[in-house]
Protein backbone atom coordinates (compact mmCIF):
# COMPACT_ATOMS: atom_id res chain seq x y z
CA UNK A 1 0.00 0.00 0.00
CA UNK A 2 1.54 3.35 -0.80
CA UNK A 3 1.99 6.00 1.92
CA UNK A 4 -0.39 8.32 0.44
CA UNK A 5 -3.18 5.27 0.45
CA UNK A 6 -2.33 5.04 4.28
CA UNK A 7 -2.64 8.49 4.74
CA UNK A 8 -6.15 8.77 3.35
CA UNK A 9 -6.95 5.44 5.03
CA UNK A 10 -6.18 6.83 8.89
CA UNK A 11 -7.95 10.36 7.57
CA UNK A 12 -10.68 8.61 6.74
CA UNK A 13 -10.59 6.57 10.46
CA UNK A 14 -10.17 9.86 12.10
CA UNK A 15 -12.86 11.72 10.40
CA UNK A 16 -15.33 8.47 11.41
CA UNK A 17 -13.85 8.54 14.87
CA UNK A 18 -14.46 12.35 15.50
CA UNK A 19 -18.23 12.24 13.89
CA UNK A 20 -19.03 9.10 16.32
CA UNK A 21 -17.57 11.27 19.19
CA UNK A 22 -19.31 14.40 18.37
CA UNK A 23 -22.66 12.19 18.33
CA UNK A 24 -22.23 10.58 21.75
CA UNK A 25 -20.95 14.16 22.83
CA UNK A 26 -25.23 15.12 23.32
CA UNK A 27 -25.62 12.54 25.87
CA UNK A 28 -28.80 10.85 23.54
CA UNK A 29 -26.40 8.66 21.56
CA UNK A 30 -26.57 11.02 18.74
CA UNK A 31 -30.35 11.20 18.57
CA UNK A 32 -31.92 14.92 18.49
CA UNK A 33 -32.48 15.93 21.89
CA UNK A 34 -35.99 15.73 23.10
CA UNK A 35 -38.35 18.91 23.88
CA UNK A 36 -38.51 20.60 27.85
CA UNK A 37 -41.54 18.89 28.72
CA UNK A 38 -41.25 20.90 32.22
CA UNK A 39 -40.69 24.20 30.37
CA UNK A 40 -43.79 23.53 28.41
CA UNK A 41 -45.64 22.67 31.50
CA UNK A 42 -44.91 25.92 33.67
CA UNK A 43 -45.83 28.00 30.40
CA UNK A 44 -48.98 25.71 29.72
CA UNK A 45 -50.13 25.76 33.47
CA UNK A 46 -49.96 21.45 33.63
CA UNK A 47 -48.37 19.04 34.44
CA UNK A 48 -44.63 18.10 33.13
CA UNK A 49 -46.15 14.21 33.03
CA UNK A 50 -49.56 15.70 31.49
CA UNK A 51 -46.98 17.55 28.76
CA UNK A 52 -45.12 14.43 28.84
CA UNK A 53 -47.51 11.82 28.20
CA UNK A 54 -49.15 14.09 25.25
CA UNK A 55 -45.96 13.10 23.16
CA UNK A 56 -44.89 10.01 21.25
CA UNK A 57 -42.68 7.89 22.69
CA UNK A 58 -39.61 8.02 21.13
CA UNK A 59 -38.83 4.82 19.09
CA UNK A 60 -35.90 2.56 20.12
CA UNK A 61 -35.03 1.88 16.90
CA UNK A 62 -31.95 3.28 15.14
CA UNK A 63 -32.42 5.96 12.75
CA UNK A 64 -33.73 9.49 12.65
CA UNK A 65 -37.22 9.21 15.31
CA UNK A 66 -40.48 10.39 13.49
CA UNK A 67 -42.00 13.88 14.02
CA UNK A 68 -44.93 14.27 16.18
CA UNK A 69 -48.06 15.40 14.54
CA UNK A 70 -48.25 18.34 16.28
CA UNK A 71 -52.52 18.68 16.05
CA UNK A 72 -52.47 15.54 18.04
CA UNK A 73 -50.27 16.44 20.58
CA UNK A 74 -52.27 19.60 20.55
CA UNK A 75 -56.02 18.18 21.05
CA UNK A 76 -53.81 16.16 23.50
CA UNK A 77 -52.96 19.31 25.86
CA UNK A 78 -56.14 21.25 25.36
CA UNK A 79 -58.17 18.11 26.70
CA UNK A 80 -55.87 18.50 29.85
CA UNK A 81 -56.46 22.19 30.49
CA UNK A 82 -59.73 23.48 27.89
CA UNK A 83 -58.88 26.88 28.71
CA UNK A 84 -55.60 26.72 26.25
CA UNK A 85 -56.03 27.59 22.67
CA UNK A 86 -54.05 25.98 19.69
CA UNK A 87 -52.07 29.15 19.38
CA UNK A 88 -50.89 29.07 22.84
CA UNK A 89 -50.13 25.21 22.43
CA UNK A 90 -48.50 25.73 19.42
CA UNK A 91 -46.17 28.68 20.32
CA UNK A 92 -45.77 27.30 23.91
CA UNK A 93 -44.36 23.73 21.78
CA UNK A 94 -42.08 26.09 19.57
CA UNK A 95 -40.36 28.06 21.50
CA UNK A 96 -39.59 25.12 23.99
CA UNK A 97 -39.02 22.30 21.27
CA UNK A 98 -35.49 21.00 20.73
CA UNK A 99 -33.00 22.89 19.01
CA UNK A 100 -30.60 21.76 16.81
CA UNK A 101 -27.28 21.44 17.35
CA UNK A 102 -24.01 23.96 17.31
CA UNK A 103 -22.35 23.91 14.67
CA UNK A 104 -18.65 24.90 15.25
Amino acid sequence: MSRQHKALGIAAILVICATGAQAQQNGQGGRPPMPSFDKMASDLGISASTVKNCFPAPSQGSGQPERPDIKQVADCLQKSNGNLTQEQIHQTIQKNGPQPPQRN
